[in-house]
Protein backbone atom coordinates (compact mmCIF):
# COMPACT_ATOMS: atom_id res chain seq x y z
CA UNK A 1 0.00 0.00 0.00
CA UNK A 2 1.36 3.47 -0.99
CA UNK A 3 0.56 6.34 1.82
CA UNK A 4 0.87 10.18 0.39
CA UNK A 5 0.90 13.52 1.47
CA UNK A 6 -2.44 14.74 -0.47
CA UNK A 7 -2.40 18.05 -1.67
CA UNK A 8 -0.13 21.18 -0.37
CA UNK A 9 -2.70 23.64 0.75
CA UNK A 10 -0.04 26.23 0.88
CA UNK A 11 2.06 27.43 -2.24
CA UNK A 12 5.12 28.66 -0.90
CA UNK A 13 7.30 31.20 -3.54
CA UNK A 14 10.87 31.15 -2.93
CA UNK A 15 12.24 34.24 -3.79
CA UNK A 16 15.69 34.70 -5.55
CA UNK A 17 18.45 37.53 -3.28
CA UNK A 18 20.04 39.64 -5.25
CA UNK A 19 23.49 38.93 -6.26
CA UNK A 20 25.60 40.03 -2.86
CA UNK A 21 22.61 38.92 -0.75
CA UNK A 22 23.02 36.42 1.91
CA UNK A 23 23.13 32.60 -0.06
CA UNK A 24 21.01 30.04 1.26
CA UNK A 25 19.55 26.42 0.60
CA UNK A 26 17.60 27.40 -2.30
CA UNK A 27 20.37 26.70 -4.07
CA UNK A 28 21.51 23.76 -2.27
CA UNK A 29 21.07 21.15 -5.09
CA UNK A 30 20.83 22.09 -8.55
CA UNK A 31 24.02 24.59 -8.97
CA UNK A 32 24.63 27.76 -9.43
CA UNK A 33 25.95 30.03 -12.52
CA UNK A 34 27.44 32.37 -10.21
CA UNK A 35 29.50 32.82 -6.96
CA UNK A 36 26.85 34.98 -5.80
CA UNK A 37 23.93 34.71 -7.84
CA UNK A 38 22.26 32.33 -5.64
CA UNK A 39 18.75 32.25 -3.83
CA UNK A 40 17.50 31.92 -0.40
CA UNK A 41 15.35 28.62 0.76
CA UNK A 42 12.79 29.02 2.23
CA UNK A 43 9.59 26.95 3.76
CA UNK A 44 10.13 25.34 6.83
CA UNK A 45 6.78 25.81 7.67
CA UNK A 46 3.22 27.09 6.47
CA UNK A 47 0.52 27.64 8.81
CA UNK A 48 -1.68 24.78 6.90
CA UNK A 49 0.26 20.89 6.68
CA UNK A 50 -1.11 18.40 4.62
CA UNK A 51 -0.97 15.18 6.90
CA UNK A 52 -0.02 11.64 5.66
CA UNK A 53 -2.60 9.30 5.34
CA UNK A 54 -4.13 6.79 3.22
CA UNK A 55 -3.73 7.59 -0.76
CA UNK A 56 -5.10 5.40 -3.86
CA UNK A 57 -2.12 3.81 -5.12
CA UNK A 58 0.77 5.35 -7.12
CA UNK A 59 3.54 3.76 -9.03
CA UNK A 60 6.57 4.12 -8.34
CA UNK A 61 8.49 6.22 -10.96
CA UNK A 62 11.14 3.52 -13.16
CA UNK A 63 14.24 4.80 -11.59
CA UNK A 64 13.19 4.74 -7.96
CA UNK A 65 16.08 2.48 -7.01
CA UNK A 66 18.45 5.75 -8.49
CA UNK A 67 16.46 8.05 -6.34
CA UNK A 68 16.73 5.72 -3.64
CA UNK A 69 20.53 5.51 -3.89
CA UNK A 70 21.13 9.23 -4.32
CA UNK A 71 19.17 9.80 -0.84
CA UNK A 72 21.49 7.08 0.66
CA UNK A 73 24.56 9.22 -0.30
CA UNK A 74 23.23 12.46 1.52
CA UNK A 75 22.24 10.57 4.35
CA UNK A 76 25.13 8.25 4.38
CA UNK A 77 27.27 11.61 3.89
CA UNK A 78 26.00 13.16 6.94
CA UNK A 79 26.36 10.01 9.25
CA UNK A 80 30.27 10.79 8.17
CA UNK A 81 30.82 14.30 9.47
CA UNK A 82 28.23 13.91 12.60
CA UNK A 83 30.83 14.46 14.91
CA UNK A 84 29.13 15.74 17.89
CA UNK A 85 26.55 14.07 20.37
CA UNK A 86 23.66 16.10 19.30
CA UNK A 87 24.50 15.64 15.16
CA UNK A 88 24.86 12.12 15.56
CA UNK A 89 21.46 11.78 17.54
CA UNK A 90 20.00 13.78 14.43
CA UNK A 91 21.25 11.83 11.74
CA UNK A 92 20.57 8.51 13.64
CA UNK A 93 16.81 9.49 14.11
CA UNK A 94 16.12 10.33 10.30
CA UNK A 95 18.23 6.46 9.29
CA UNK A 96 16.20 5.18 11.34
CA UNK A 97 13.06 6.76 10.82
CA UNK A 98 12.92 7.70 7.23
CA UNK A 99 11.15 6.05 4.39
CA UNK A 100 11.73 6.10 0.57
CA UNK A 101 8.83 8.27 -1.08
CA UNK A 102 8.24 10.15 -4.65
CA UNK A 103 6.94 12.70 -5.93
CA UNK A 104 2.86 12.65 -7.37
CA UNK A 105 0.34 15.04 -8.45
CA UNK A 106 0.42 17.68 -5.95
CA UNK A 107 2.06 15.19 -3.00
CA UNK A 108 3.96 12.38 -2.59
CA UNK A 109 3.66 8.24 -1.98
CA UNK A 110 5.81 6.57 0.66
CA UNK A 111 7.10 2.81 -0.08
CA UNK A 112 6.15 1.35 2.98
CA UNK A 113 2.90 -0.38 3.57
CA UNK A 114 2.06 1.30 7.26
CA UNK A 115 4.27 4.42 7.85
CA UNK A 116 4.56 4.90 11.90
CA UNK A 117 3.32 8.65 12.85
CA UNK A 118 6.97 10.02 13.11
CA UNK A 119 8.25 8.51 9.54
CA UNK A 120 9.75 10.63 7.31
CA UNK A 121 9.34 10.56 3.64
CA UNK A 122 12.66 11.29 1.97
CA UNK A 123 11.81 12.57 -1.68
CA UNK A 124 14.11 12.88 -4.33
CA UNK A 125 13.22 15.03 -7.09
CA UNK A 126 14.30 14.76 -10.53
CA UNK A 127 14.01 17.07 -13.92
CA UNK A 128 11.03 14.55 -15.10
CA UNK A 129 8.79 15.20 -11.99
CA UNK A 130 8.39 18.88 -13.28
CA UNK A 131 4.84 17.56 -15.12
CA UNK A 132 3.45 16.25 -11.92
CA UNK A 133 1.89 19.41 -10.77
CA UNK A 134 2.55 23.27 -10.45
CA UNK A 135 4.24 22.88 -6.65
CA UNK A 136 7.14 20.12 -7.93
CA UNK A 137 7.61 21.86 -11.15
CA UNK A 138 8.35 25.76 -9.25
CA UNK A 139 10.29 23.33 -6.82
CA UNK A 140 12.53 22.32 -9.56
CA UNK A 141 12.90 24.86 -11.83
CA UNK A 142 13.62 27.38 -8.76
CA UNK A 143 17.45 28.05 -9.04
CA UNK A 144 18.99 24.97 -6.48
CA UNK A 145 15.91 24.47 -4.95
CA UNK A 146 15.77 20.82 -3.30
CA UNK A 147 17.52 20.13 -0.09
CA UNK A 148 15.42 20.46 2.82
CA UNK A 149 13.13 19.11 5.11
CA UNK A 150 9.39 20.75 5.54
CA UNK A 151 8.27 20.80 9.12
CA UNK A 152 4.86 19.54 10.05
CA UNK A 153 4.64 17.32 6.75
CA UNK A 154 7.58 14.87 8.09
CA UNK A 155 8.93 15.21 4.05
CA UNK A 156 12.82 15.71 3.24
CA UNK A 157 14.01 16.30 -0.36
CA UNK A 158 16.63 15.80 -1.76
CA UNK A 159 17.96 16.51 -5.78
CA UNK A 160 21.43 15.39 -7.44
CA UNK A 161 24.30 17.71 -6.98
CA UNK A 162 28.03 18.45 -7.76
CA UNK A 163 29.42 18.36 -4.16
CA UNK A 164 32.28 17.15 -2.75
CA UNK A 165 31.36 14.73 0.21
CA UNK A 166 32.34 17.00 3.98
CA UNK A 167 30.19 19.61 2.56
CA UNK A 168 27.45 17.54 0.97
CA UNK A 169 27.26 15.99 4.69
CA UNK A 170 27.30 19.21 6.56
CA UNK A 171 24.42 20.23 4.34
CA UNK A 172 22.40 17.23 4.64
CA UNK A 173 22.94 17.41 8.92
CA UNK A 174 21.70 20.78 9.15
CA UNK A 175 17.99 19.19 7.51
CA UNK A 176 18.45 16.27 10.08
CA UNK A 177 18.15 18.41 12.88
CA UNK A 178 15.32 20.24 11.35
CA UNK A 179 14.15 16.74 11.39
CA UNK A 180 14.56 15.90 14.80
CA UNK A 181 13.29 18.88 16.53
CA UNK A 182 9.77 18.61 14.11
CA UNK A 183 9.55 15.20 15.66
CA UNK A 184 10.71 16.21 19.14
CA UNK A 185 7.98 19.34 19.31
CA UNK A 186 4.86 17.81 17.04
CA UNK A 187 2.82 21.12 18.44
CA UNK A 188 4.88 23.18 17.32
CA UNK A 189 4.39 23.13 13.60
CA UNK A 190 0.66 21.73 14.56
CA UNK A 191 0.13 24.83 16.37
CA UNK A 192 1.75 27.61 14.00
CA UNK A 193 -0.45 30.38 12.80
CA UNK A 194 0.26 33.02 10.13
CA UNK A 195 1.43 35.44 13.26
CA UNK A 196 3.88 32.92 15.06
CA UNK A 197 5.50 30.91 12.32
CA UNK A 198 8.13 33.60 11.10
CA UNK A 199 9.65 33.56 15.04
CA UNK A 200 9.42 29.33 15.00
CA UNK A 201 11.29 28.86 11.49
CA UNK A 202 13.83 31.48 12.83
CA UNK A 203 13.83 29.62 16.08
CA UNK A 204 14.15 26.03 14.06
CA UNK A 205 17.11 27.72 11.61
CA UNK A 206 19.38 29.19 14.69
CA UNK A 207 19.33 25.57 16.36
CA UNK A 208 20.32 24.14 12.53
CA UNK A 209 23.14 26.61 12.04
CA UNK A 210 24.72 26.36 15.03
CA UNK A 211 24.99 22.48 15.57
CA UNK A 212 26.04 22.43 11.92
CA UNK A 213 28.83 25.11 12.79
CA UNK A 214 30.22 23.45 15.92
CA UNK A 215 30.16 20.36 13.74
CA UNK A 216 31.80 22.35 10.25
CA UNK A 217 34.90 23.18 12.65
CA UNK A 218 35.32 20.22 14.21
CA UNK A 219 35.20 18.75 10.58
CA UNK A 220 37.79 20.55 9.29
CA UNK A 221 40.08 21.44 12.08
CA UNK A 222 42.10 23.72 13.55
CA UNK A 223 42.87 25.69 10.11
CA UNK A 224 39.32 26.16 9.76
CA UNK A 225 38.56 28.02 13.44
CA UNK A 226 42.04 30.31 12.72
CA UNK A 227 40.02 31.38 9.87
CA UNK A 228 36.98 31.82 11.00
CA UNK A 229 38.63 33.77 13.67
CA UNK A 230 40.38 35.71 11.45
CA UNK A 231 37.25 36.83 9.63
CA UNK A 232 34.99 37.69 12.96
CA UNK A 233 38.17 40.21 13.74
CA UNK A 234 37.79 41.87 10.57
CA UNK A 235 34.29 42.40 10.90
CA UNK A 236 34.24 43.72 14.35
CA UNK A 237 36.99 46.26 12.76
CA UNK A 238 34.36 47.53 9.74
CA UNK A 239 31.97 47.79 13.49
CA UNK A 240 34.47 49.82 15.23
CA UNK A 241 35.34 51.61 12.36
CA UNK A 242 31.60 52.87 11.14
CA UNK A 243 30.98 53.29 14.97
CA UNK A 244 27.94 50.35 14.81
CA UNK A 245 26.90 48.19 17.66
CA UNK A 246 27.30 44.64 17.47
CA UNK A 247 24.06 43.45 17.74
CA UNK A 248 22.77 46.11 15.98
CA UNK A 249 22.46 46.68 12.25
CA UNK A 250 24.40 44.49 10.33
CA UNK A 251 26.43 44.27 7.31
CA UNK A 252 24.07 41.65 5.06
CA UNK A 253 26.39 41.16 1.90
CA UNK A 254 28.19 37.42 1.90
CA UNK A 255 31.77 38.42 1.07
CA UNK A 256 33.01 35.57 -0.90
CA UNK A 257 36.09 33.24 0.96
CA UNK A 258 38.54 31.95 -1.78
CA UNK A 259 40.80 31.14 1.25
CA UNK A 260 38.35 28.62 2.03
CA UNK A 261 39.40 26.75 -0.61
CA UNK A 262 42.97 25.89 1.02
CA UNK A 263 41.19 24.63 4.44
CA UNK A 264 38.01 22.84 3.03
CA UNK A 265 39.00 21.71 -0.33
CA UNK A 266 38.15 23.15 -4.33
CA UNK A 267 34.02 22.93 -4.21
CA UNK A 268 32.65 20.54 -6.67
CA UNK A 269 30.31 23.08 -8.39
CA UNK A 270 29.23 26.64 -8.31
CA UNK A 271 26.72 25.94 -5.94
CA UNK A 272 28.59 24.03 -3.52
CA UNK A 273 30.88 27.11 -3.40
CA UNK A 274 28.34 30.40 -3.16
CA UNK A 275 25.86 27.98 -0.23
CA UNK A 276 29.74 27.36 1.59
CA UNK A 277 30.54 30.63 1.48
CA UNK A 278 27.24 32.01 3.05
CA UNK A 279 27.39 29.61 5.71
CA UNK A 280 30.64 30.94 7.00
CA UNK A 281 29.75 34.43 6.84
CA UNK A 282 26.03 33.33 9.00
CA UNK A 283 28.93 31.31 11.17
CA UNK A 284 31.06 35.15 11.52
CA UNK A 285 27.82 36.89 12.03
CA UNK A 286 26.92 34.54 15.13
CA UNK A 287 30.44 34.24 16.51
CA UNK A 288 30.70 38.31 16.34
CA UNK A 289 27.78 38.25 18.53
CA UNK A 290 29.40 36.13 21.02
CA UNK A 291 32.54 37.66 21.24
CA UNK A 292 31.91 41.31 20.67
CA UNK A 293 28.66 42.23 22.06
CA UNK A 294 28.33 43.24 25.28
CA UNK A 295 25.41 41.91 26.82
CA UNK A 296 23.80 38.72 28.42
CA UNK A 297 23.08 34.86 26.64
CA UNK A 298 19.57 35.60 26.45
CA UNK A 299 20.27 39.30 24.43
CA UNK A 300 22.49 37.48 22.36
CA UNK A 301 20.15 34.51 21.13
CA UNK A 302 17.86 37.33 20.70
CA UNK A 303 20.25 39.52 18.36
CA UNK A 304 20.83 36.24 16.30
CA UNK A 305 17.29 35.44 15.86
CA UNK A 306 16.90 39.34 14.56
CA UNK A 307 20.13 39.00 12.28
CA UNK A 308 19.07 35.59 10.57
CA UNK A 309 14.92 36.98 10.57
CA UNK A 310 16.19 39.87 9.04
CA UNK A 311 18.19 38.02 6.15
CA UNK A 312 14.77 35.87 5.31
CA UNK A 313 12.79 39.36 5.15
CA UNK A 314 15.06 40.69 2.92
CA UNK A 315 15.01 37.70 0.70
CA UNK A 316 10.74 37.84 0.71
CA UNK A 317 10.97 34.08 2.33
CA UNK A 318 8.90 35.67 4.82
CA UNK A 319 6.60 38.27 5.44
Amino acid sequence: MFYGYEKFPQRIQETPMRQSMFIFFVIVIVGLAAICGIGLRNNHNSALKPEIKKAKMYAPPANMKEREQIAKDWLDAAQDVATTLEAKEAVNWVQEHQAPAYPVDNGGAMLVDDPKKDTIGVVVLMDEDKILCDYWRQMIEQKGVGLRYISGDRMMQFRPTKCTAKMKGLFALHECVHALDDAMHPEVAKNATKETSADIQVAGELHAYMVQKENTTKVFGVQYQKLLDRKVEELYGMYQRDGKKVGGSAYMSVQPTPALDDVCGKPASDMERGLRDSHFWLFINMSLIDRHMDDTEDEKRTAKLSYIENEYRQAGIIE
